[in-house]
């Protein structure tokens, strides 16, 4: 996980009763996805994620490069040696829409 999250996420004490931890904890578990769904993004482009951010994007359990279609599993790219966790930070503006989001 990147370290400003795990920093973060350390800080916090999270409670959880009935069903109330997605509400509760909504905004801290859209930043975290996000950042998770950064990591794999930067992973899966290498040393080229520079040039190929624009090309690539995620859907249900893998990265996929738009040009071509070819996909990496998310557990794939977890299985790969090195995964890239310096990556820039999640702002608001990164988020999809709260009503946009897969529940």
């Amino acid at each position: 996980m990147p370290k400003h999250l795990a920093t973060k996420s350390s800080a916090v004490g999270f409670y959880t009763a009935g069903s109330t931890s997605v509400e509760a904890y909504f905004d801290v578990l859209r930043k975290s996805g996000a950042a998770v769904r950064r990591v794999l993004i930067y992973t899966a482009g290498g040393p080229l994620v520079l040039l190929l951010r624009p090309i690539l994007t995620s859907e249900p359990g893998a990265i996929v490069e738009r040009t071509s279609g070819r996909k990496l599993r998310f557990g794939q790219i977890a299985a790969l040696p090195d995964l890239i966790t310096d990556v820039p930070v999640i702002t608001d503006a990164d988020l999809k829409a709260a009503h946009c989001v897969q529940g």
